[in-house]
Order: C-alpha cells, then sequence, then structure tokens
C-alpha cells in the first residue's frame, strides 16, 4: 500500500498582529480590544473541539462575521425584510426547531421536549432568502427557547449593542419582547398592533 500523502496547510496569519488599529477599526469597524471582547462572550459557544483538520480559532470566527456586517450586507437584510412585510430594521429571524434524537442513556428526561419526544433544541436565525446566519444546537429538547436565546452569544451581541443600532430580529411569542427582538402582540388590540401581528 503506498503511503498517503501527508496534508500540509499554510500558516494562518494573525489579523490582530498584522494590521494596524486604523486598519482594525476600518475593515471590522471594532478595535482589537473590541475584537478580544466579543470572542470572550461568545467562545465558547463557537470554539472548535479539537485541531483536527485545522480548525478555525474563534476569533478568525468572530473577526469574519464582523467582516460581513461592516460591508453593508446587513443593510440588504434590512432592505429584504422591509420589502416582504414593512418591518424595518430586521436583519433576522429567530426560532427554535427540535431535532429527534435517540433517548440518551443519561440525562433522558431532560431530552423529552413538549410534545412528549427526544429531541435537540436547535435555535436558529435565517435571513430574508431562508439563509442560516447563527445556529445554536447544543441544548436538549426540554430547554425553553427564551433560556436558549438567553444563555447564547447571539443574546449578548444584541444586549450590549454590539451590533449597528437598530437591527432587530423577529421572534414568535415563545420569546421575550425587547426593543431588538419584536414579537407578536399576545391579545392584540384592533387596528396598528393587529396590523403589526400579520
Amino acid at each position: 500500500m503506498a503511503d498517503r500523502k501527508q496534508r500540509t496547510f499554510k500558516p494562518r496569519i494573525n489579523p490582530l498582529e498584522s494590521m494596524t488599529a486604523a486598519e482594525l477599526q476600518h475593515r471590522f469597524r471594532f478595535d482589537q480590544e473590541g475584537i478580544e471582547f466579543i470572542t470572550d462572550l461568545i467562545q465558547n459557544d463557537i470554539m472548535p473541539l479539537t485541531n483536527r483538520n485545522h480548525s478555525v480559532p474563534a476569533i478568525v470566527q468572530v473577526m469574519v462575521a464582523l467582516r460581513y456586517y461592516a460591508t453593508g450586507t446587513i443593510r440588504k437584510h434590512q432592505i429584504d425584510f422591509f420589502a416582504i412585510a414593512g418591518f424595518p430594521g430586521v436583519v433576522g429571524a429567530i426560532d427554535g426547531t427540535h431535532v429527534r434524537i435517540i433517548a440518551p442513556s443519561e440525562h433522558e428526561v431532560e431530552y423529552v421536549n413538549r410534545k412528549n419526544f427526544h429531541s435537540i433544541n436547535v435555535q436558529i436565525v435565517c435571513d430574508a432568502s431562508y439563509k442560516i446566519l447563527d445556529i445554536v444546537t447544543s441544548w436538549p429538547g426540554a430547554t425553553h427557547d427564551a433560556r436558549i436565546l438567553r444563555e447564547s452569544g447571539l443574546f449578548q451581541l444584541f444586549q450590549r449593542r454590539l451590533l449597528p443600532v437598530k437591527c432587530h430580529l423577529l421572534g414568535d411569542s415563545g420569546y421575550p419582547g425587547k426593543d431588538w427582538l419584536l414579537t407578536p402582540f399576545l391579545n392584540p388590540q384592533a387596528g396598528p398592533q393587529s396590523r403589526y401581528n400579520r
């Protein structure tokens, strides 16, 4: 049997070390301290579990996301959502979905959801074209959607105003109303509240 050729990877350049403070601010809209702060908030959710296949470090993932937000693409999500239903400033729709699993041998009851089957409760944020922008897959099925959001890095980004102002998510009534999370009125009055819900 022939020897397998060993894969080689180019060494990664750390942008924090290769860019000036002005370049970081221009490209990512944050300085080094801000980028590191955001990474500290969410790194437990996005950090690779191993270094296999030359996995992408948490700080690089954050910088890719910040660059994406800084390029104006986030503005396109707002335009697309506004065209659908007239909601200004919406950059994503959030919801949980249950992915059925085989009953685990440990903590089995935590995985039984409200529909009485075993699942993982997956939090997903999509743009107006149904492209996944953010996903959290680490919670058992009995966990409420609101708790998953509250414990996520996404919550920290919005709650601490680390995204551009007037950016909103749309969510169902399973989520708490926030100035950045638009949810339906539970008992809407006729007129503006009903139109908002519709």
